[in-house]
């Protein structure tokens, strides 16, 4: 149901109710698990970023995770922080939207689809596998980690949560008049 302003009132551009979660280690570690199977990589600590920021790195610096209800919209949803651009290393693929099923690549001891990949370092596939890939830019590589980040706090929601107002409440003396 939406609010109907009254003539004299302002309408409402935006309305909505943002939690913020903080993340513990535990939380941390979660989240990289989930992405072991997307990021291809000889080494876990290989830099992804120009700045030489790994993904334990990068996902230690993630402190926070988002859950917005839209009241106008009537939708729910946990989000990720946007990330302030950076540029990604050169040597980071993704692979093309249209693979042939037949391209696999090794993943612990096992052969798995390249397209079930997200990220892949050069240095882990061949330069046959790598025809298929493109290079990883920076909006695809904060796309796979808050994608992770989105699906930990979906799933380890609360079932209640302790809100509270941020500001000064007014106390008695000091709000405003009442309209006579």
């Amino acid at each position: 149901m939406k609010r109907r302003p009254r003539p004299i009132s302002h309408t409402i551009d935006e309305a909505y109710i943002r939690f913020v979660f903080r993340l513990t280690r535990g939380d941390k570690v979660e989240i990289l698990d989930s992405l072991e199977g997307k990021i291809l990589s000889n080494d876990s600590d290989s830099p992804i970023l120009n700045d030489g920021t790994s993904l334990p790195q990068f996902e230690n610096s993630i402190n926070e995770a988002l859950y917005r209800l839209e009241v106008d919209e009537q939708t729910k949803g946990a989000r990720s922080w946007s990330i302030t651009k950076r540029k990604v290393k050169d040597n980071w693929l993704v692979p093309k939207p249209s693979i042939p099923a037949e391209v696999t690549v090794a993943l612990e001891f096992i052969s798995v689809p390249l397209s079930s990949i997200s990220i892949v370092a050069a240095d882990a596939i061949t330069d046959d596998v790598a025809q298929h890939c493109i290079p990883l830019t920076f909006e695809k590589w904060q796309a796979v980690v808050g994608n992770a980040l989105i699906s930990h706090v979906n799933d380890n929601l609360p079932e209640g949560v302790l809100w509270s107002q941020v500001g000064r409440i007014k106390k008695r003396s000091d709000a405003a008049p009442a309209m006579g």
